[in-house]
């Protein structure tokens, strides 16, 4: 479109609108896309000072607004047999602040008194443990299942670091 300006020019407003709306659409695109970021923090193989059980690992856990997920793995040791299931007490413990999460559900394990019965030995299963959101500036964390005389048989990771990936 074009129109006439109070100095007598011609003004072509098409390129200009053009112009107007892709710097719309970053702005958006930029907003959705901190809108995310601000909703998930992600901490790939964190470290811990320790564990219970030797077949579990970390993967992964992830803080959004709704959840704090961790995600692991569990390999079966054993030659013949061999099992795993999720106490339905696990909880995360923030040290700092003395305060327990308790454990709101499990994906790809059962959940005590069900068990996951393994096929052979080395079968991994792979699994998360969903709890609510810590605050995205806690530092360490522990993640545990049981403690106590079980302990042992237990998924625990004491003082979990959480490094957010740059």
């Amino acid at each position: 479109m074009n129109y006439l300006s109070s100095n007598s020019r011609i003004i072509n407003t098409k390129g200009s609108n053009l112009y107007f709306h892709c710097q719309w659409m970053f702005i958006i695109i930029l907003m959705i896309t901190n809108i995310h970021n601000a909703k998930s923090q992600v901490y790939n193989h964190p470290t811990y000072a320790r564990k219970s059980n030797n077949e579990i690992e970390i993967i992964r856990i992830q803080i959004t607004n709704k959840y704090t997920i961790v995600e692991l793995v569990h390999t079966n040791p054993f030659f013949s047999g061999g099992w795993a299931n999720i106490t339905p007490t696990a909880f995360i413990r923030l040290p700092k602040i003395g305060k327990q999460l308790k454990l709101i559900k499990a994906t790809g394990i059962p959940i005590r008194p069900k068990q996951y019965n393994y096929k052979k030995q080395g079968e991994k299963l792979y699994f998360r443990l969903y709890f609510p959101p810590v605050n995205p500036s806690t530092e360490y964390l522990d993640i545990i299942e049981l403690e106590g005389a079980d302990m042992n048989k237990a998924f625990n990771f004491y003082r979990v670091k959480l490094v957010p990936i740059a």
